[in-house]
């Protein structure tokens, strides 16, 4: 083993272990010794990221991909990092990226679809779920997340169709019950409003303030 490996792997075990500035001293020996460096700076800015020092760990991002222009974890990171300060154009840039660089990888098309419903590309959200719904057509958090943008495009009907494909593939789904709850109440059919909405209390979801104000008046 040599010594950028014997960094790399001392890093590895102090960051899991909360060791943060042991690990940051390991990769940066890992990555003086010689060691691939878009690997060291990827993993400095996780441990800044952690450490909620944003600014930090997208510059370390910004270095692995100068040093590797292939490397789809610092772009996704770098994504990532952008969203939670709001940065939406720097994300998205990211993100595309990042998915490009892995096109069936699910994580990245997920966030990049929540990043654009963020920046309020419904419609690119939208294509961006369907993308992620071909790869993972049983995922019934990606079936609910596309029925929420087709609620916000006043497609309830087809917003519908995914939230009753979560329930059927996860019945205790509150989330998706609730979702169901208000669509139907959106669409007037307080019957099946009131039926969702007992069924999302059971499992412990939410259901919108004004379907519950209306049910109640209702009895």
């Amino acid at each position: 083993m040599t010594n950028a490996e014997k960094a790399f792997d001392e890093g590895a075990r102090f960051m899991n272990r909360g060791n943060f500035i042991e690990a940051l001293a390991a990769f940066k020996r890992y990555i003086d010794e010689g060691g691939e460096p878009s690997k060291g700076y990827t993993n400095i800015g996780l441990i800044y990221a952690s450490q909620h020092r944003i600014d930090l760990a997208i510059e370390q991002w910004q270095k692995a991909v100068e040093h590797n222009q292939g490397d789809a974890a610092a772009y996704f990171n770098m994504g990532n990092a952008y969203r939670s300060q709001r940065r939406y154009t720097e994300s998205l840039s990211a993100l595309q990226k990042a998915v490009e660089l892995k096109p069936r990888e699910l994580a990245f098309i997920r966030l990049l679809g929540k990043v654009q419903e963020d920046a309020g590309d419904l419609h690119g959200a939208l294509s961006t779920c369907l993308r992620a719904l071909e790869l993972a057509p049983c995922d019934h958090e990606l079936h609910n997340s596309t029925a929420i943008i087709y609620g916000k495009l006043d497609r309830l009907n087809d917003a519908i169709t995914h939230l009753e494909e979560a329930v059927r593939l996860k019945p205790d789904f509150g989330g998706a019950l609730g979702n169901l709850a208000m669509a139907f109440w959106q669409k007037r059919d307080m019957e099946k409003a009131r039926y969702y909405t007992e069924k999302a209390q059971k499992f412990g979801g939410n259901v919108h303030p004004d379907v519950l104000h209306d049910l109640h008046r209702m009895n």
